[in-house]
């Protein structure tokens, strides 16, 4: 439950949903969850590494998450590499 709620909070941060928007902690709660194995929060924290938000634009990192979130089924991750 708390993973879910990370998540949560992960996406409030990122989209100024009841307090200031903020991507870098946005990353942070999004990076808290995705070590937990939530697949919507390995992809929007790939998506973060891929643009640079909140974190160093990293091709790698951004890859490496989204490939973890497709592993588990996310329906918005990459087909076979």
């Amino acid at each position: 439950m708390w993973r879910r709620a990370q998540l949560r909070l992960a996406r409030m941060c990122q989209l100024g949903e009841g307090l200031a928007q903020d991507e870098l902690e946005a990353a942070f709660w999004y990076r808290e969850a995705a070590i937990r194995a939530v697949p919507e929060a390995q992809f929007q924290l790939g998506l973060m590494y891929l643009e640079g938000l909140g974190v160093t634009e990293d091709v790698d990192q951004a890859l490496r998450w989204i490939s973890r979130a497709a592993a588990q089924g996310h329906p918005q991750g990459p087909g076979p590499l």
